[in-house]
């Protein structure tokens, strides 16, 4: 059973209900990244300087008290296809037995096309968009 795909929310939307985790997509060109909380925008650029050896590993990150996301994910996908970023954000769900998500994509992008969804529908998973448009 799924509770729901890539449903397309407003980033206010997001603050008002819950969820296991938020994922922060591409944060170099991404405007989410400094709109989220400053705090955590700057927990973030620091962490990446930190991460000399492998700059494009994820980042998992515990967000402030007070946030509708106890953890925060961030993916380096820039250059990555929709697919291959899926493909990402499905094995974190699966490793971490994540049951609800919400993605936060770089400005300008759109929720992966039904086709390429067929790996996540397997899951039970409760998954948002944050539409780019209200930034």
């Amino acid at each position: 059973m799924t509770l729901e795909i890539f449903k397309s929310i407003s980033f206010d939307a997001a603050f008002e209900s819950p969820s296991d985790l938020w994922i922060l997509l591409d944060p170099d060109h991404n405007p989410w990244t400094e709109r989220v909380d400053w705090e955590l925008g700057l927990l973030i650029r620091r962490s990446r300087n930190r991460q000399e050896k492998n700059p494009k590993a994820p980042l998992l990150l515990a967000t402030p008290e007070g946030w509708p996301s106890p953890r925060l994910l961030v993916l380096f996908s820039e250059g990555l296809s929709s697919g291959a970023w899926l493909t990402l954000v499905h094995q974190t769900l699966t490793k971490m037995r994540v049951k609800t998500a919400t993605i936060l994509p770089p400005q300008g992008s759109k929720p992966p096309a039904p086709k390429e969804l067929a790996e996540l529908s397997q899951g039970e998973w409760g998954i948002r968009w944050v539409d780019s448009r209200s930034v």
